[in-house]
């Protein structure tokens, strides 16, 4: 039911546009079909989910940009009229280079570290689904003995009886040749 109302979720977020809520739609069901063990649906999922974020990014950086644009704009010409002095501007686009290139630095950096620990999440999902896997397989093993061990005390039972019945007829057959013999005379 959860991919049902997900997909009509989707159909209405696509309607309306609204890139965050499909954002997160793909992220729930990327979510769900990995839980459910359908992983190519997952990645599926995953892949729409970075695109559509990749688009809000790009999106947001565009904004910024232009904002920041207008802004370097403004205050250059403010500068040109105010101080006239050429040192100063230069200076001043220095210091914004330098203020972007640390920008981009630590955008970078912060990618980097959202996807190492991605990796690592990952990682230790597939690490505790090995360790499940391994005591899932033990439990069988030991299911097995047990089932191996029961059938052998149900057989050890079963021959025992049957020894015991032997024994019992061999004395009943005994007891009325005797009461024969005994009654012919």
């Amino acid at each position: 039911k959860s991919e049902e109302y997900l997909k009509k979720s989707l159909l209405i977020a696509r309607e309306i546009n609204a890139k965050d809520i499909i954002r997160e739609i793909y992220v729930v069901m990327a979510k769900m079909h990995a839980l459910q063990g359908k992983y190519q649906l997952a990645y599926e999922d995953h892949i729409k989910y970075s695109a559509i974020k990749d688009t809000l990014l790009n999106e947001e950086s565009l904004s910024q940009i232009n904002e920041m644009q207008t802004k370097y704009e403004t205050e250059k010409k403010d500068k040109e009229l105010v101080l006239k002095n050429a040192e100063i501007k230069q200076k001043t686009l220095e210091s914004e280079k330098e203020q972007v290139f640390r920008y981009a630095l630590f955008g970078g950096l912060f990618l980097t570290l959202v996807f190492g620990i991605f990796i690592f999440n990952r990682f230790r999902i597939t690490q505790k689904q090995k360790r499940i896997i391994e005591i899932q397989k033990q439990q069988v093993e030991i299911q097995k003995e047990m089932v191996e061990m029961k059938q052998h005390e149900i057989l050890d039972s079963i021959h025992y009886a049957k020894r015991i019945q032997k024994s019992m007829l061999t004395t009943e057959k005994y007891i009325e040749k005797e009461l024969k013999r005994l009654m012919k005379k």
